[in-house]
């Protein structure tokens, strides 16, 4: 699930949530620290060992030019005519 979200500095972030495994493997390399995902991946190691079931949550600032854009692409039907031809549904 994903939501975007305009900040009171007039930034627009795409939060975006799901299965600890989808966005693990999904975050940039540049912009997390080895550190923190090291310790992030031994937490939800620790967490499923523990029979619990995790999720997580992540952001990107978006451009808002860019954002425009997909939401008009979203209003004329394209985006959901390639999510279609993109997940088969």
């Amino acid at each position: 699930m994903s939501v975007l979200v305009r900040t009171p500095n007039n930034q627009i972030r795409l939060y975006c949530k799901g299965a600890d495994t989808m966005i693990m493997e999904r975050l940039s390399e540049k912009d997390t620290s080895q550190l923190l995902r090291q310790a992030t991946l031994q937490h939800l190691d620790k967490f499923a060992t523990d029979g619990l079931r995790t999720l997580c949550v992540a952001y990107k600032i978006v451009d808002g030019e860019y954002c425009e854009k997909w939401l008009n692409s979203l209003k004329d039907g394209k985006a959901l005519q390639k999510m279609q031809v993109i997940f088969g549904w």
